[in-house]
């Protein structure tokens, strides 16, 4: 008994645990058309009390089978106890009885038996197939990581270990950009553990991301990053499908071919805005094609970009004019990935460059001061072939949250 009081002790500690979170959600309905949208409500508890402000600011929602299957998923954002969403059924789904769950990612450090349930029927008229009892479904597990309670919003969160002896990387910095547009980046450093976490704007639109890492030969380090819902192992209470008011099925199923017709290219999802550079409008742009060519990106820089030198004693880009910031390097950018090799970088084409980006003065992101952004951004968005020693990882991450 000592032991176990011992262990909850240490998890208590390393959770910083904010109590016990539990969710409540229900649906309008009981019965669904598939490929219909399903409308949810959902209410946050905090010790069995609802609170006006959640801790956890993000609900992940998913539709599965009586085995864990998933068939649909959505993320919405609190903004005080109670929330309403709405998930989009596969067209294709066969009929039979689901369940409908949600949870926080807080909530993952707890068995999936403290999650949200709803069960829901769901008609595929144009389908003869029917659900049939699943066994408990063999997928992925969960690694043993305490994930901390999202309390600003989705949030991208992993392990960096040794590719070799996978033990945990202390103090290592990383870095995190989106790769088709400059719309997000952030630095952080692991814990003790070789956690690290990234918190995400609220408006980011972006789901492809880059994770780069300096200081390491490539193939050294491992970076693993947590899956965007729950993986652990559930079996459910299997009910079998039948239905018992053909009325009310055939009436679901006219008005939403009605809505259908109505609507024949209707869009549940969110239809992103433009994006803005995370470092907003640059203070200057120079386009490499309305200068004379210059052979190499360290010769226009040289020439041309009078904010910043090169200090080759220190492989950095430092400002100029301002005495305060001459000892804060340049955080510079390679269609938005970090570049931590300034002089490989000094050698690239400059003929593969679209234009500079420059922004001039103290800039202070992650916890880390700068005395400057230059974001350089190529013709093909492909950094120029860029390779260096630092390990690079792309994923991708849904951070659409309604």
């Amino acid at each position: 008994m000592r032991i176990m009081h011992c262990v909850f002790i240490f998890l208590f500690s390393v959770f910083e645990c904010p109590g016990q979170e539990s969710i409540d959600i229900s649906t309008e309905r009981d019965i669904y058309i598939a490929g219909e949208t399903l409308e949810y409500h959902a209410g946050y508890f905090l010790d069995q009390k609802m609170i006006p402000k959640p801790l956890s600011k993000v609900l992940y929602v998913e539709l599965i089978t009586n085995a864990g299957i998933k068939i649909a998923q959505t993320k919405c954002c609190f903004f005080d106890s109670t929330i309403s969403g709405k998930l989009l059924i596969p067209a294709d789904t066969r009929s039979g009885n689901y369940y409908l769950r949600a949870y926080t990612k807080y909530m993952r450090n707890y068995s999936p038996d403290t999650y949200g349930y709803q069960m829901v029927s769901i008609v595929n008229p144009f389908s003869a197939e029917v659900l049939q009892d699943l066994d408990e479904f063999d997928g992925n597990v969960n690694d043993s990581q305490f994930y901390k309670a999202e309390t600003n919003g989705l949030t991208i969160s992993g392990r960096l270990e040794g590719a070799a002896n996978h033990l945990p990387q202390e103090g290592t910095e990383l870095s995190i950009s989106t790769v088709s547009d400059a719309s997000y980046f952030s630095i952080t450093e692991t814990d003790a553990a070789g956690n690290f976490a990234f918190e995400l704007p609220w408006d980011l639109r972006n789901t492809e991301f880059t994770i780069s890492v300096d200081g390491y030969e490539q193939g050294e380090l491992r970076i693993l990053i947590d899956s965007e819902y729950c993986n652990k192992n559930i079996q459910l209470e299997y009910i079998p499908f039948g239905i018992k008011n053909e009325s009310e099925v055939l009436g679901l199923v006219h008005q939403f071919q009605k809505e259908v017709q109505r609507n024949p290219n209707r869009q549940d999802s969110i239809t992103p805005s433009p994006s803005i550079p995370f470092y907003g409008k640059p203070g200057r742009v120079i386009y490499e094609k309305d200068y004379i060519e210059l052979k190499s990106i360290g010769e226009f820089i040289f020439e041309l970009l009078y904010e910043f030198k090169y200090v080759e004693s220190s492989d950095f880009l430092y400002p100029t004019g301002n005495f305060s910031l001459k000892f804060s390097p340049v955080l510079v950018l390679l269609d938005n990935n970090r570049v931590y090799d300034i002089r490989s970088f000094l050698k690239l084409p400059a003929r593969a460059v679209n234009r500079f980006e420059i922004i001039r003065g103290g800039y202070i992101i992650g916890g880390k001061s700068f005395g400057g952004v230059l974001n350089v951004i190529t013709e093909q968005g492909d950094m120029a072939g860029f390779m260096n020693q630092t390990e690079r990882f792309y994923f991708k991450f849904g951070t659409a949250c309604q």
